[in-house]
């Protein structure tokens, strides 16, 4: 692991998706961090996808920041996140 790389990883048991909103607030300590995750899930409407029967997996990055959504069979599902402070095109961002 590189210095500085922060990994947070949500496995849901249940089909609450506001659990994962509960869970940023928890672990993660910045508030810009928070809205820009906020942000992503409003931009791809993942409660939407998480409903959807047809919905596996989303990959969201650009460096910075890269979520990871997938659905399970079961319909339980995990969001990993990975915020990377050492991405060294800082200007390229889109948050």
């Amino acid at each position: 692991m590189q210095a500085g790389v922060k990994h947070y990883n949500y496995y849901s048991t249940m089909r609450k998706y506001t659990d994962f909103f509960d869970y940023l607030k928890k672990e993660v300590k910045e508030q810009k961090h928070i809205d820009v995750i906020i942000m992503l899930c409003s931009a791809y409407s993942i409660g939407s996808l998480l409903d959807s029967a047809y919905f596996e997996f989303l990959r969201i990055g650009d460096g910075w920041y890269e979520m990871t959504v997938q659905k399970y069979v079961d319909s339980t599902y995990s969001i990993k996140l990975i915020i990377n402070p050492q991405y060294p095109n800082y200007n390229e961002r889109f948050a």
